[in-house]
């Protein structure tokens, strides 16, 4: 081979590396770019090497450490989804005007005003405008829960249309690799592309990748369900059989077969499902517990004294349904006159009034256990501050790990501004040497002719 082709073939190597090299920084700051380097190998003649040829473009990536961002991810946007889940709540049950213990205070502030003077229509009228306020309060919270509640399900349904989008975006790339493969193209950019869907499929259910030889991918969910194969691509809907107010039951569908999606779920679609199940579900059945403990407490009370008109057993001040106790607690259309207050109707008698003030300090029957109003309600806000503190934790935990994930996936993958120049330097001084070479091969053969 001669001098000349050698140099040229050198010419050409380094100025195929050039570019990568101008590829790399461009993409400098692209997210999920990864750096791609020029393995060059020795053309050989015969037993003689002579000249070099760009042998691949290679990928600089390591797929451990693309996983683990992928698994990083998806723990951070569950982390994510649980924690802004149970801020809501504990917001919610902070707020002034839906406090519990705050009714509760106020109602039995005007019960005991009412002991001293029992047939004082003010202080009976107060005592039912405290009631009604603490109704409320009751009506309040369960209607909050459940707007809480519904816009959960609608976002599920928005992150179920998403994942159906980016289960199809994954196959088309598939197919693209695929094809580029076969043809003998770089398919470099394709599975950048493809990470970054696989990421983004990740923050939303959980997935286990299986990479295949031509650099395709097959998805199944962490349960093991099937989700991409081949041409093969699964839909995700909500299962309308289910049925119920709240439903999160989902389905999924391979092949012309349909199944429940089972859990682990992952990413946001495990949040929605724990919030729901573990959260939102038992507060309502807690505060369900208390309006329906408390109403009747109160009640079986009243209906053993009499009235200022002397009827008797007492009517009841509250009434609800009980298929939904908090939200549809009110007071009934009870009249001040119509407390009974008293055993025997005497003016003056505040026995009963005094036995309704006295549930203040005593416990109730709520749900099967017996504790005081305050307590169960103070024990709700307890358990929800724990385990939206530990929720907290949990996402700055994954906030580390997705960081450190990041950081070790860059190590490998992200493009060096000082990496990249010395790489450029070194490509033009060796493409302008074999530039060099081919002049003075140029000369040298000017030379000869001229000497003819």
């Amino acid at each position: 081979m001669s001098m000349y082709n050698i140099a040229l073939s050198g010419a050409m190597a380094n100025q195929a590396a050039m570019n990568i090299t101008a590829q790399n920084t461009a993409n400098m700051n692209t997210d999920g770019y990864t750096r791609k380097v020029v393995n060059q190998a020795t053309v050989v003649y015969g037993s003689q090497a002579g000249g070099v040829t760009v042998e691949s473009i290679r990928r600089v990536s390591d797929q451990a450490a693309v996983e683990r961002l992928r698994t990083a991810s998806q723990e951070m946007q569950y982390a994510q989804a649980y924690m802004s889940g149970m801020q809501n709540i504990e917001n919610l049950l902070g707020m002034e005007g839906l406090n519990l213990n705050s009714g509760f205070s106020e109602l039995f502030a005007a019960i005991d005003e009412a002991t001293i003077s029992p047939e004082s229509l003010v202080y009976r009228t107060q005592i039912i405008a405290s009631a009604d306020n603490l109704a409320s309060r009751f009506n309040g919270i369960m209607s909050q829960l459940e707007t809480q509640l519904n816009s959960l399900v609608q976002q599920q349904e928005t992150t179920v249309s998403t994942i159906n989008s980016q289960l199809e975006n994954i196959a088309d790339l598939n197919a693209q690799i695929r094809d580029a493969s076969g043809q003998g193209k770089d398919i470099s950019g394709y599975q950048d592309a493809l990470d970054l869907q696989l990421a983004e499929l990740s923050k939303s259910i959980g997935v286990n990748v299986l990479q295949n030889q031509d650099g395709t991918v097959e998805l199944s969910t962490k349960s093991g369900q099937p989700l991409v194969v081949g041409n093969n691509v699964a839909t995700i809907e909500k299962n309308l059989s289910a049925g119920g107010q709240f439903n999160t039951d989902l389905q999924l569908t391979f092949n012309g077969q349909t199944s429940t999606l089972q859990s682990p779920k992952g990413g946001e679609l495990g949040a929605f499902d724990k919030l729901k199940d573990e959260q939102y579900l038992p507060l309502m059945d807690d505060i369900n517990a208390i309006a329906v403990g408390f109403a009747d407490a109160m009640n079986e009370i009243l209906a053993t004294g009499t009235d200022l008109n002397g009827d008797s057993p007492g009517k009841a001040l509250f009434s609800y349904d009980p298929s939904n106790p908090a939200g549809s607690l009110s007071v009934t259309g009870i009249s001040a006159e119509e407390l009974a207050l008293s055993i025997d109707g005497n003016a003056g008698d505040g026995s009963i009034a005094t036995a309704m003030s006295e549930l203040a300090s005593q416990p109730i029957r709520i749900d099967g256990r017996d504790i005081n109003v305050f307590d169960a309600y103070s024990e709700i806000l307890g358990t929800i501050g724990i385990a939206t503190s530990q929720a907290q934790a949990n996402y700055e935990t994954a906030t580390i790990s997705i960081n450190e994930a990041q950081t070790a996936r860059d190590s490998v993958s992200a493009v060096s501004s000082n990496e990249e120049a010395a790489n450029l330097m070194m490509y033009m001084n060796a493409y302008e040497a074999n530039m060099k070479v081919i002049a003075t091969a140029n000369q040298m053969f000017d030379t000869v002719l001229n000497s003819f």
